[in-house]
């Protein structure tokens, strides 16, 4: 059954939620209550394919232990990815999908912006007032009801949480954000991100060269932007990649790449010589290069590279120039 109504945020006040998935639920609609960050025991968020709208609440930055956070095709989502969101110290997994987010990719390995950005973050929390949460048109997405559909009952119709128990939630809140800006690492430790999709926005600017550090990613997809520039030499560990830009010879070091999908995107000629060279040797784990879409590519050098690749290539390889062939999406990712 359907999950209808507005996101609650009263149900800030279940301390001991650890997993919370309302994915699939069209006609849920409303904001990202920033009073979920309270809820310091959250590990994963999923609200894929639902009717929210607004922003990422930056005060999540208290949410120290959320591993995981997918909002796939949430196409009321707007605003800029939080900076504040840098020193979240266990997020492994970042989707947000066919949305309408904008602006810059975040510095989230700069220590000094990212800490300012909690720090105001945590201010503005300070001030906030406490506020009575009506029930009575919300959403009824307590535990219980995210795992089955109950009847309400007549105090699930006209219930609210009172003061006592907002103002309660809002010292924990600000407390875990207190907490967690205290516990930053000063530019030695990174969030261990091991997914980063932001396919379908409307991002701008370049790929933030420090995003390289982030040690143990996997997949990186931002097809689909209106990003620029180049990837930065140093992002040798990216398992799979998907940006706007002419091609750098020095991809050619990517030896951990698996997936490299530059598809739909606006690549332009001359293509690298060194790419013929992309996949030599046993060692090489690229299974899947798609370069189709990008009319700046010269159809001939496709051809040549596709030909040498494939030349070379010691094991499974799909290279994809045209538009009518395999496409890499089809292959697993991890």
């Amino acid at each position: 059954m359907q999950l209808t109504g507005t996101l609650t945020a009263s149900l800030a006040t279940y301390y001991n939620l650890q997993h919370l998935d309302l994915s699939g639920n069209s006609r849920l609609t409303g904001s990202l209550p920033s009073l979920w960050s309270a809820l310091t025991a959250l590990q994963t968020l999923d609200v894929s394919n639902t009717g929210i709208s607004g922003s990422l609440p930056p005060s999540w930055a208290s949410l120290q232990k959320l591993r995981a956070f997918r909002a796939a095709d949430c196409s009321g989502l707007s605003g800029q990815l939080p900076l504040e969101w840098g020193i979240l110290r266990s997020l492994e997994e970042l989707v947000v999908t066919n949305s309408n987010l904008s602006g810059a990719l975040p510095a989230w390995t700069d220590a000094g912006a990212v800490r300012a950005a909690a720090d105001a973050a945590l201010a503005a929390a300070q001030q906030a007032p406490s506020v009575q949460v009506n029930q009575a048109a919300a959403a009824d997405v307590s535990p219980a009801t995210v795992q089955r559909r109950k009847t309400p009952t007549a105090r699930d119709r006209g219930g609210y949480v009172g003061p006592r128990a907002t103002t309660a939630a809002r010292s924990r809140a600000v407390s875990a954000l207190s907490a967690a800006i205290a516990a930053a690492p000063a530019g030695t430790r990174f969030m261990p991100l091991r997914v980063i999709n932001l396919s379908g926005n409307k991002l701008s600017g370049q790929l933030v060269p420090g995003w390289s550090l982030f040690e143990q990613l996997q997949v990186l997809v931002l097809a689909n932007n209106s990003l620029t520039g180049s990837l930065p030499e140093s992002s040798a560990r990216l398992t799979t990649l998907a940006l706007s830009s002419t091609l750098p010879a020095s991809w050619v070091s990517l030896r951990k790449l698996q997936q490299l999908d530059l598809s739909n995107n606006a690549l332009v000629s001359p293509i690298p010589e060194a790419w013929s060279y992309l996949y030599v040797g046993s060692g090489s784990l690229l299974r899947c290069l798609a370069l189709f879409g990008n009319a700046g590519l010269s159809t001939a050098e496709l051809a040549a590279l596709k030909g040498a690749l494939e030349q070379r290539a010691t094991g499974k390889l799909t290279v994809v120039v045209s538009g009518g062939g395999p496409k890499c999406a089809s292959l697993q990712q991890p």
